[in-house]
C-alpha cells in the first residue's frame, strides 16, 4: 500500500500503512493550490481502480470459491475451518529436518505429466529451503521492528496492477496482522546473501535480476492462518527501470517457538506438487516457492507466536504478457 511513515527507520527505510491503496505521493498544499481541483481530480481518477476492472480481478481471485464478505474467523464452519486452517494430513510426504543448508523441497513441474505440462517449467525446483539467511539477532531486530509498525489485522489481500492496487475481502480466509516496509538498504543485504541459492536464470534464459525493496512482514497468534492459494506471478510487481518481474515469493521465518504454523505446499489444481508438504524452517532460515503455479498455506498456528517476512525475488521481464488469470492470488479453498 502507500501513504505515510509509521515507523521512523534509517533514511532509506519506509514502513506504509497497509490501510491505503498504491497512489503517488500526496501534493503539498502548495501544489494543491497550484494545480486546482480539476487537475487533482483527474489524477485520482488516473489511479483510481476502474469499477469493472474490480470486478474481473475479484472474479480472478475467487477462482470458482465463494468469498462471503460477511465471514470472520469465529463464524467459520467446522467444515470451512479444516479447508482453510491446515494441519499436516496423513497424505503429507515426510521430509528431513530443515537445517542450516539449501535443501530442494519440490522439483520443478513434478506433478505434470510429460507431454501434459501446462508450461515449461520455469527452474529445476518450484520450492526449496535457502539455509540461514539471517542471524538469531536480526531476527530478534526485525520482530521488535514489526511490533513498532502496528500491524493491522484485517480480512483482506491487495490485488492490482503498477497502476492502481485495491482490497479484497477473503471471507476469512487469511487471519493474521501484517504490515509491508520499505528497505533498500535491507533489500542489497538480502540480495548479497541470496544470490547463490537461487536459480541464475530461469529455463528461457530470463536473468536474475535481484531481491525487490519491499518486505511483508506478518505475526500469526494461536487459531490464526492463511488458506489455500496460488501466489499471482508477478506479486511482487514490475521493476519499470530495471524490466524486471517478480518470479518466485521467499517466506523467511524470524521466528520458531510456535506449534503449528507449517507453510503447505499442496497437491491439486494444478499445482506444481505432486505430494502435500509442511515446511517449517528454522528461524533466520526460509523456504521459496514458484509464483502462479505452487498451491500453498499458512496452517494453523497452535500455540506460541510465529513471525515471517516476505519477499520476492525478481528476474528480466519475460516478453510477452503473462495470462492474465495468473498475475494475482488465486483462492484454492
Amino acid at each position: 500500500g502507500g501513504g505515510g511513515c509509521f515507523f521512523p527507520p534509517p533514511p532509506a527505510a519506509r514502513a506504509w500503512p497497509a490501510a491505503q491503496t498504491h497512489c503517488p505521493a500526496m501534493p503539498s498544499k502548495r501544489d494543491v493550490t497550484l494545480l486546482g481541483a480539476v487537475a487533482l481530480a483527474a489524477l485520482a481518477a488516473r489511479y483510481r481502480t476502474p469499477r469493472g476492472e474490480v470486478d474481473v480481478m475479484a472474479a480472478e481471485i475467487a477462482n470458482g470459491y465463494r468469498i462471503d464478505s460477511t465471514k470472520t474467523p469465529a463464524s467459520l464452519t467446522a467444515g470451512e475451518r479444516r479447508r482453510y486452517a491446515l494441519a499436516p494430513g496423513k497424505d503429507y510426504v515426510d521430509t528431513p529436518p530443515l537445517g542450516e543448508n539449501w535443501q530442494g523441497v519440490v522439483k520443478g513441474g513434478e506433478a505434470w505429466p510429460p507431454g501434459t505440462e501446462p508450461e515449461e517449467p520455469r527452474s529445476p525446483w518450484a520450492v526449496w529451503a535457502t539455509g540461514r539467511l539471517l542471524s538469531a539477532d536480526e531476527c530478534a531486530e526485525w520482530t521488535r521492528r514489526a511490533e513498532a509498525l502496528n500491524l493491522e489485522t484485517g480480512d483482506f489481500i491487495f490485488a492490482g496492477s503498477s497502476l492502481f492496487v485495491s482490497r479484497f475481502h477473503t471471507g476469512a480466509r487469511r487471519h493474521s496482522s501484517t504490515r509491508m516496509v520499505e528497505d533498500e538498504t535491507f533489500a542489497a543485504t538480502m540480495d548479497r546473501r541470496i544470490r547463490d541459492l537461487v536459480p541464475a536464470a530461469l529455463a528461457d534464459g530470463r536473468a536474475f535480476g535481484g531481491v525487490g525493496k519491499s518486505f511483508l512482514v506478518s505475526r500469526y497468534e494461536p487459531g490464526q492462518f492463511f488458506a489455500p492459494h496460488f501466489d499471482g506471478r508477478g506479486s511482487g510487481g514490475y521493476n519499470r527501470e530495471q524490466h524486471t518481474v517478480s518470479e518466485f515469493t521467499v517466506v523467511l521465518y524470524l521466528s520458531d517457538e510456535f506449534d503449528g504454523g507449517a507453510t503447505h505446499y499442496l497437491a491439486g489444481q494444478g499445482s506444481e506438487v505432486a505430494q502435500s508438504v509442511a515446511i517449517k524452517p528454522p528461524r533466520g532460515c526460509a523456504v521459496v516457492h514458484r509464483q502462479g503455479t505452487v498451491l500453498h498455506s499458512g496452517g494453523e498456528v497452535l500455540s506460541g507466536t510465529k513471525y515471517i517476512m516476505q519477499f520476492f525475488l525478481y528476474y528480466a521481464a519475460p516478453e510477452q504478457p503473462e495470462p492474465r488469470h495468473m498475475t494475482n492470488l488465486r483462492w484454492g479453498a
